[in-house]
């Protein structure tokens, strides 16, 4: 994905000595976007236009009665456009994992604080699990509740079980189901 950036600009030199210098901007570019743009969000935004007129102005007062740099000037915005959509395709992806996690750790309080009112036999039921949820997001990359990755070593998943929410909620309902069963009698 990154590599259309770096073919969109140099499209627009015929020289091959400006590749090599497109091509060390390219990398500056890329690599300061990819790794800072969730941590700085808004200036992203704004580094991205001010890079984006800057480009525009500067092609269109050089190519100005060129009819095809037009037209490359087009490849170059519908590139850039593309490369917008990723980054904000990466920052959701994200959002929605975090959600995911804080959803998991509010379940997980309900099922601990619901099995403090039972006995000490009925709290045992509680699955290994809810002490450290694993959450699975829409590509089946498992995030742990704490906020570090999930891993797939054996050893750290040894014996831990995948528990989405209807598991969570038969559970607190059958807990509370046994409870009123012992209350009637």
């Amino acid at each position: 994905m990154s590599c259309v950036v770096f073919l969109s600009i140099s499209v627009y030199f015929e020289n091959i000595y400006y590749y090599f210098i497109i091509f060390y901007y390219y990398i500056f570019f890329f690599f300061f976007f990819f790794f800072f743009f969730f941590f700085f969000f808004f200036f992203f935004f704004f580094f991205f236009f001010f890079f984006f007129f800057f480009f525009f102005f500067f092609f269109l007062r050089i190519y100005f009665c060129c009819i095809y740099a037009y037209f490359k000037l087009l490849i170059m915005c519908a590139f850039l456009c593309i490369y917008f959509l990723f980054n904000f395709f990466c920052f959701y992806y994200l959002f929605r994992v975090e959600q995911r996690i804080i959803r998991a750790k509010r379940e997980r309080k309900w099922v601990r604080e619901a099995a403090q009112r039972f006995s000490e036999e009925e709290a045992l039921l509680v699955p290994y699990n809810f002490k450290e949820e694993v959450v699975y997001d829409f590509f089946g990359i498992r995030w742990m509740v704490d906020g570090h990755w999930g891993s797939d070593h054996p050893s750290e998943f040894c014996g831990r079980l995948s528990i989405n929410n209807d598991d969570i909620f038969s559970f607190y309902d059958r807990l509370l189901r046994r409870k009123s069963l012992k209350r009637k009698h």
